[in-house]
This record gives C-alpha cells, structure tokens and sequence, in this order.
C-alpha cells in the first residue's frame, strides 16, 4: 500500500510527529498534503501579532489561513491594539491566548471588551510586565477575569513595582493552573472557584496560598509549589484527599525552622495517597532531620521520593519502603559521624546521591538491576572509586548494573592523572558526565570484566602524546558526546572499540569537540524535575 493511498485520518496522525518546520514544508508539497496538514497547522501554529511593529491590518484581513491560537505580545497602547483585535475577533475561531509583556489594566480590558469572543478559550497564557509605564493612575482598581471554558491557565508577573490592584480569576473549569509570583508585586489575585483542579504548580514571593486559591481540592492529584521570603501555613495539605505528587520547595525564617518544619512534615505525612514527594529546604539555615521510618509508614503508595538540604534520622529499624523504585538524595548527610544509615526497599531501581553517602548506608534491595547516579563533588574518579564506590558495589549484592558518575555544576579544567586501583564489578554501564579524567584511567576503568557500553558526556581527556591510542575492543559501544582533549589542536580522538574506527573532531568556539553519531544529552535531561516524575540528578 502506497502512502497516497492510506486513509486522511491516518496521514494526519502520522504528519503530526513532525516537527513544525518539516510540517510546513510537507503542506507546499501537493494538494492532498496540503488538506492533510491542514488541522496538525491551524492546532500547533500562533498568530503573533507585536504591537511595537507594524501590523498590516488590509493583509491580516485578507490572511486566508485558519488560526485557533493567538499571541500577543509587548501589550502597552490600548489604542493600537483594539484594531488589530478587532479584525481578528471576526476572523479567529480562538483556543488558545497568550499575552506576554503586558500592563495588567489592558488586559482586563482586553478580557471585559471581548468576553464573547474568548468564551471558548481552553488555554490563556498572561505575563505581566509594568516596566513600561512610568506612571500608574489606576492604582486601587479592582478587575474580573472570566474564563468560562478555559481548562488551562499560566499567570507569571515580573517586574511588577507599582499600583494595588486585585485581580479576580473566574475558572470554573480550570484543571491546570501555573502562578508564578513576583518579588516586588503589589497585584492580589483570587482564584475563587477553581474547584476543577487537577494540576497546581506555584511559585509564590508575595502572596500566600491559601488566600490566593479558594476552592475545595477534590481533584487536585498534582502540587508543586515553590515558597520564597514568607512563612506561610502549609497545613492546607490535610484539605488535599486525592493529592499524589507533592513537590513542596520551602524557605523557612532561622527563627520559627524547628516549628514551621515539624508543622510541614506533619503535613506530609497527613497525604497517605502520596505516590511521588519532592521536599527541598532552601537558603543557608541549618538542615533538619527527616524521620524515613515516619515517611515509610504514613506514605505507603510512595513510589518516587527526592530529599534535598536535610538530615537523616537513622532510626533503630530499617527503613522499609515497599514500593519505592526511585530514591535521591541531594546535599544529604547523617547527623552524627557515626551514624549509619539501614535501608531495605525491595522494589528500588534507581538511587541517585552524593559519594561520600555511599559509606554511610547499608541498602538491601530487591534482585531487579539497578541505576546508580553518584555525584562526585569536589573528588577525583580515582579517589571516588576506590573509596566509596567499590565498597558500596561489593556490599549492595553486584546488584547495580548502571553507573553514572557527574560533576552537575562545574566543568574542570585539569586532568587528575591518578588511577583508579579499584574494579567496577558487575557494572555493565558506566555513563561519565562533567569529568576530567586521563586516558589511562579511562583504560584501566574500560578493562573492567562486566563493562561492555561506556559514555562520555562533556569530559575533558588527557593523553600524554597526540598520537596515543587506546583501542577497547571488548566494549560493544562507546558513545561520546560533547568531549574536549587537553590538547586543543588534536582532531583524532585517542579511543576506539575496533582498529577501524576514527572518530574526528569538529571545531566549534575555538577548540575541537567529539560527538559520535546519535550522541545526546537525554542523560543530562534527566537531572532536572518534571512536573510529575522526579528525575534523578
């Protein structure tokens, strides 16, 4: 069966994983591509319209493409921007809304002036920005926003000095909502009947939550919420039945941290549906302890679980998390430098922790092949290897299978030349990331008598000679990406899994970097948050 050939719902569906610009070039193609991107176009293109250029009026009148979604940006002259609204209230079936760099009272004009034409709206998107006005005579006002329809809102304000105002949202049907706070802003929002939500994410300055958002919660399964500068009660976490992934990054005052934290992981522990929690303490006071044993016994469900900036409790049992598969720890320590910590998850796949942990735990885990993310810190590999790793992989069963090893901020610039003495084990993957290491301890490492797949992601390698080569015929793969040489004028890079194989630099800012074919960063992907998954880092 020919491609011409297969049903249009069919075409479309497979046009759709196209990238925009490959999309477009599809629809100039022929007639039948043309219809058959016709839909994928009108969901995923905007009709941006900059009101500090020129807007044609005669040709946006006369645009016979179909838009469903519309974006607005550098919003300052009312004047000039009703008459292009104007002409696109008549010509645009709207979905979708986005204003960005706007006054707010030009915005909740925009809203009360065409309420009829953004009565089917499903997504608004609205930055605010009031650097442009020198002077505010609406100070005081009060405005409504109704959003009848609207599944989706995402509310970001900066640079928001001047005027009170309070701005209230009407989103009966809103199931996702995004609101990031600014530091300085005087706006009130209220959003008072968003009973709908499903999905939170907050980031808040100046406003407190539970004056910002009036509702019931019954639906809300996902919160992340982001506190800075203010000390706000979080014990509106035992109103929220249904919630299941809690990200909960907090910044709590020297003076009230013993109180505010005991409040908040009583809070915690109150989610008893929790499948995911991410707990971030942030600033420079002092870490308090987190109580695992408490967490494993209210938190049954938990699945995926992230400590940042705290202590551990290391209880008189092992911790015992039945259905945790994934576990990190950042800037995480035992209080006492005696204490050792015991663990027994049985369903564990993924750890992820700083080195100097490693001798601190003792983990049983279940048979299932295990991913280790080790930050090294300020260690060298070989210092990292034979002091922590190895006895952390003879003690855990050769149970991990997958090894990444990272420096996540910082790119060294000189090459430890100390080796390695220490084996890998049964580790089959080795993933090295922001490291600078010499070609001899990549020889000695790649040795290793289980390791067959090993990439380098933005490391530094040092060979003594520009001519050394080092061939590791017993890998089956060896992927580079983004990897420099201490010699900057070297093209052929110093390693190969076959005598054939040359993998030649490009040079790009000046100094040559190797990537092999297919190389990517997914690995580096994976250090940051989603909104529903906590990644490892």
């Amino acid at each position: 069966m020919s491609f011409d050939s297969l049903p249009l719902e069919i075409v479309q569906l497979i046009f759709d994983w196209l990238p925009f610009r490959d999309l477009l070039s599809a629809s100039l193609v022929c007639q039948s591509w043309y219809y058959a991107t016709e839909n994928p176009l009108t969901r995923r293109s905007w009709l941006a319209i900059h009101l500090d250029r020129t807007n044609d009026l005669t040709e946006l009148a006369w645009n016979r493409r179909s838009h469903r979604n519309v974006l607005l940006t550098m919003v300052h002259s009312w004047e000039q921007l009703k008459p292009t609204m104007d002409v696109c209230s008549e010509k645009v079936n709207l979905r979708r809304l986005s204003i960005t760099r706007a006054w707010i009272d030009y915005v909740c004009q925009f809203f009360l002036l065409y309420a009829d034409w953004l009565d089917r709206v499903e997504e608004v998107h609205i930055s605010l920005d009031h650097r442009f006005f020198r002077n505010d005579t609406c100070s005081g006002k009060t405005y409504v926003i109704r959003l009848p329809t609207a599944r989706c809102l995402h509310w970001s304000e900066i640079h928001i000095r001047r005027g009170n105002r309070t701005i209230t949202v009407n989103g009966p049907r809103l199931k996702r909502v995004s609101i990031s706070d600014s530091f300085a802003s005087k706006l009130i929002l209220i959003l008072p009947d968003c009973d709908a939500l499903e999905s939170l994410e907050c980031t808040l300055y100046r406003k407190n939550f539970t004056e910002l958002y009036r509702a019931s919660f019954e639906h809300l399964t996902t919160l992340i919420l982001r506190i800075y500068y203010t000390v706000q009660n979080v014990k509106f976490l035992y109103s929220l039945p249904r919630l299941k992934w809690l990200t909960l990054l907090v910044e709590l005052e020297k003076e009230l941290l013993e109180s505010l934290f005991v409040d908040t992981m009583d809070a915690i522990t109150g989610c008893k549906l929790l499948e995911g929690l991410q707990l971030v303490l942030m600033g420079d006071t002092a870490p308090c302890s987190v109580d695992l044993n408490r967490l494993a016994e209210s938190l049954p469900l938990l699945e995926q679980l992230e400590l940042n900036n705290v202590y551990l409790s290391p209880g008189w049992k092992p911790t015992a998390f039945q259905r945790l598969t994934l576990l990190k720890l950042v800037n995480v320590d035992l209080r006492e430098e005696t204490d050792i910590l015991a663990m027994h998850y049985p369903a564990l796949r993924t750890i992820s922790l700083n080195a100097k942990l490693l001798s601190r735990i003792s983990l049983q885990a279940g048979p299932n092949n295990k991913l280790l993310f080790v930050n090294v810190e300020s260690l060298n590999l070989a210092e990292a290897l034979d002091s922590y790793l190895s006895p952390f992989l003879k003690q855990s069963s050769n149970m991990v299978r997958e090894l990444i090893l990272f420096k996540p901020d910082c790119y060294d610039t000189v090459v430890d030349s100390s080796c390695p003495l220490s084996g890998l084990h049964n580790v089959e993957r080795l993933h090295l990331i922001n490291m600078a290491i010499s070609l001899e301890s990549l020889k000695l490492i790649a040795e290793s008598n289980h390791l067959k797949h090993l990439t380098l992601s933005k490391c530094l390698i040092g060979t003594k000679d520009a001519d050394e080569m080092v061939i590791l015929d017993h890998l089956n793969q060896l992927t580079v990406s983004q990897v420099q040489l201490v010699n900057q004028h070297q093209k052929r890079f110093p390693l190969a899994t076959s005598t054939g194989e040359d993998l030649v630099g490009e040079k790009r800012y000046g100094s040559i970097v190797f990537d092999s074919n297919g190389a990517n960063d997914e690995l580096v992907r994976k250090y940051s948050l989603g909104n529903k998954r906590i990644c490892p880092m």
